[in-house]
């Protein structure tokens, strides 16, 4: 939690989450689902997280990392 009362991901998660976006094509189909899961948490718990990678990595990338 943070001081104003709201979840929040830490700062390892979004950093294996960025590493791995930046390295997608890499991932094995386990690692991608992983991935997509690990998404999908965040999305739940940080939106603003998921809107910073949108605009790091642009759209197609982030939903191409959140299909199997």
């Amino acid at each position: 939690l943070g001081s104003d009362e709201r979840a929040y991901v830490g700062r390892r998660l979004k950093r294996k989450i960025r590493a791995q976006i930046h390295q997608m094509e890499r991932l094995s189909p386990t690692e991608r689902s992983s991935l997509a899961g690990l998404i999908a948490y965040v999305m739940g718990n940080d939106p603003s997280f998921i809107n910073s990678l949108i605009n790091k990595y642009g759209l197609e990338r982030v939903r191409d990392a959140r299909q199997l």
